[in-house]
């Protein structure tokens, strides 16, 4: 895999230009000196640290659809094509720069936050509507479908964000209770027999009655959707699945590993004899061998990751050429996958990201996603990348990046590398918007906590810029030009032996973190 590192110099001029830019759009923004403590009003529901509930959207569905597609009367066309040596979306034949917003439902009671007045052209519409919900809603049962809640989620998305504004359709699949029920040697375990209990439903990556069922859901979603009055209004799908519905694997409990099940064994045991039939144990690597320095036991373990990874790709491919057989050309399809750069605890190769190569070789899809990691988003980190960006590009694939910054406009106890102030959530905003525009890659604002966090107008008056920028540089096939790469090694990811787990600070080292009312916490 390569990624890259964007020209320094060519980079320095736009960081030198940027305030003045900026200071054009957004005259009206009072800079403060970053240390001001401008702690935001906090409502009593994250003073208690109490999470916005669901707005009783089951109790206001109705079989009646209001959506009017007026502005929507003819089928768009989005694909990907290359400029400039990168991939590009691209709406009705032109160059598409997609500003990308995404506010679950659930987050706000009184409304669908939006992301302030900004020009967001491209909107997620989630499928389901509870906190710690799965898709139940539209997939109650293995055999059931209801898609009232589509027409609500069409409606509701759709009175909330302008004419111009198009549906990034997100489908989460996971088997529903009466499937769980009937088939408990497909659940997910730990090594002792345990299963895991980390998500809904967390079937077996190589369960195939699992991705059976949600193929068969997928479809009947997807043929219901592209039928629909709003069909016209949707671009593309988002089709998730697995830990965080990010198709990462499981999280077994702490000191214990996946995946032990039945279905998992079998899996395994059939892949060890086609790749490795002068083995005579074909079990799962128990705990002690991913600890091993042993040269077979690593070999062993190396191989099971290989196993874990693949299946979980052949999933995704699976269930991608489904949607593309559904929908056709002309929508975009895509999900999570290829958190190369970013794992590196002791679940690291079962979070089934080793098999990217493998996956970007199928061509199932136009875009991937990831969040910028976690101990990047500081003021001063480079908010890195969890993909291999350049190779994603060499693929003909758009790389996304999930930007779920915690601003000061969404206070829940300040963890996760939160900002404490407006000025903070500005800076951090302008340089993760500088890195997009310099890789020529969208960039998907997600208001991941509350659904508050892009909503202030500071954020609309930068967003209106950097979509003028990001559009002018398509319209010219302004290149990214970059000097440093970087590979990186999947075989020897899957290779490597667990870490200890320990973590190791300097003497006296801690770290300090903000409640919602400016509290050290």
């Amino acid at each position: 895999m390569i990624s890259g590192v964007d020209n320094s110099a060519m980079f320095m001029k736009l960081l030198a230009f940027a305030p003045l830019i900026f200071a054009m759009t957004a005259s009206a923004v009072t800079m403060m000196p970053l240390d001001e403590p401008e702690w935001p009003t906090v409502v009593p529901e994250f003073k208690n640290n109490i999470f916005m509930q669901s707005r009783g959207v089951k109790s206001e569905l109705g079989d009646a659809n209001n959506f009017k597609p007026d502005f929507f009367a003819d089928r768009p066309f989005a694909d990907v094509r290359m400029i400039a040596g990168a991939p590009q979306f691209h709406l009705n034949g032109k160059p598409f720069f997609a500003l990308w917003g995404g506010v679950r439902d659930c987050r706000r009671p009184d409304r669908l936050a939006r992301h302030s007045s900004a020009p967001i052209n491209v909107v997620t519409v989630y499928s389901y509507t509870t906190r710690g919900s799965s898709s139940n809603e539209w997939w109650p049962s293995v055999d059931g479908f209801d898609p009232r809640v589509f027409d609500r989620q069409a409606e509701l998305y759709g009175k909330e964000n302008g004419p111009g504004t198009y549906f990034m359709w997100d489908i989460v699949l996971y088997p529903p209770k009466d499937w769980v029920e009937a088939n408990p040697n497909d659940i997910c375990m730990d090594d002792t027999g345990k299963p895991v209990c980390d998500g809904p439903a967390p079937y077996s990556f190589a369960s195939k009655s699992a991705v059976d069922a949600m193929e068969r859901a997928l479809a009947k979603a997807l043929r219901y959707l592209e039928s629909s009055p709003y069909a016209n209004r949707i671009i593309g799908y988002r089709i998730n699945s697995g830990h965080h519905t990010e198709w990462a694997g499981w999280v077994a409990a702490d000191g214990h590993f996946t995946d032990f099940s039945p279905v998992a064994k079998k899996g395994f045991a059939e892949y060890v004899k086609r790749r490795y039939p002068q083995w005579s144990d074909v079990s799962v690597p128990s705990v002690a061998e991913r600890s091993s320095a042993d040269p077979l036991a690593r070999l062993r373990c190396a191989a099971y990751y290989d196993f874990y990874a693949k299946t979980s790709a052949d999933n995704v491919i699976r269930l991608m050429r489904k949607a593309r057989e559904i929908v056709g050309d002309g929508k975009l399809l895509g999900t999570y996958m290829g958190y190369l750069l970013a794992s590196r605890d002791r679940t690291t190769q079962m979070r089934a990201y080793y098999a990217l190569k493998y996956f970007l070789d199928a061509k199932a899809v136009d875009f991937l996603m990831s969040p910028q990691p976690y101990s990047l988003r500081r003021l001063g980190d480079t908010c890195g990348d969890m993909k291999p960006f350049a190779t994603l590009a060499a693929n003909g694939v758009v790389s996304v990046i999930e930007n779920d910054v915690r601003t000061s406009n969404g206070p829940y106890n300040g963890n996760m590398t939160q900002m404490h102030t407006l000025s903070q959530s500005i800076a951090v905003i302008r340089r993760d918007s500088g890195v997009a525009l310099c890789r020529r890659q969208p960039v998907f604002f997600y208001a991941l906590r509350e659904g508050t966090e892009f909503d202030f107008p500071e954020f609309a008056d930068d967003m209106a810029l950097v979509r003028k920028v990001a559009e002018h540089c398509l319209r010219k096939g302004v290149a990214r030009n970059a000097e440093v790469a970087y590979a990186v090694s999947e075989e020897m990811l899957k290779s490597a032996p667990l870490p200890d787990g320990k973590a190791r600070r300097p003497a006296g080292f801690s770290r300090q973190y903000y409640k919602a009312d400016g509290s050290v916490g």
